[in-house]
């Protein structure tokens, strides 16, 4: 009887150590992360893919009152490490003479469109999407081909790729040619014997179409 206790033991303890070893077969144990190198870990960069570190990075639009960008306020907003190091803190790249490259290249192109711009509305941002566009197009063409180091050509295209959401920038640059246009219009009337606006009670409000659609400051 014994030996029949003693033989039903083993065989339970027998059944228990194959139902282990059948456990970890079925179930082997997790690799750690020197297993698999790539678990846990960021994945090494795809070779050729772009560093978002060498990208122009996004620039919005300074918040100023209306017409009151100036080149000290456009340089603040551009002082970020990436222009900082590829203008030597704009000492060697200047923004005034961004801003001079940008209004030669565009005048052309707004000169010759000059007659489609809608003339109740002021400044150049709410015109045609249309008329926008082949201004823009034929303004980028002058980029390429003005007379500069691709060093300097290359930061002008960066700025323009750092405010392209809205393309604020030269939009900017596009209203304040318009402004200059207005400006130069309003000083040839002003001197004219036949102009309506002479006379005493002549003011500047009077010389303002009271029906013109004003571009907001942003």
């Amino acid at each position: 009887m014994r030996e029949l206790q003693t033989a039903f033991i083993a065989s339970k303890r027998l059944k228990a150590v194959f139902g282990l070893l059948n456990l970890a077969v079925s179930h082997p144990p997790m690799s750690t992360s020197t297993d698999n190198p790539g678990q846990g870990s960021q994945a090494a960069p795809q070779p050729g893919s772009p560093n978002p570190q060498n990208l122009p990075p996004r620039i919005p639009k300074p918040k100023t009152s209306k017409h009151n960008l100036t080149n000290k306020i456009l340089q603040e907003a551009f002082e970020v490490d990436y222009y900082l190091l590829k203008t030597d803190d704009w000492q060697h790249i200047k923004m005034a003479v961004v801003v001079k490259l940008f209004k030669s290249c565009c005048n052309g192109p707004l000169s010759k469109y000059r007659a489609e711009l809608e003339p109740a509305i002021r400044g150049f941002n709410h015109q045609s999407e249309r008329l926008k566009n082949k201004v823009y197009d034929e303004f980028l063409q002058n980029l390429k081909v003005i007379a500069l180091g691709e060093e300097y050509r290359g930061v002008l295209f960066d700025v323009l790729e750092s405010t392209s959401e809205d393309k604020w920038f030269f939009v900017w640059i596009a209203s304040q040619i318009m402004r200059a246009w207005e400006k130069k219009d309003v000083s040839s009337s002003s001197t004219d014997p036949e102009s309506p606006t002479q006379g005493p009670g002549a003011t500047g409000r009077e010389r303002r179409d009271p029906l013109s659609i004003d571009e907001p400051s942003n």
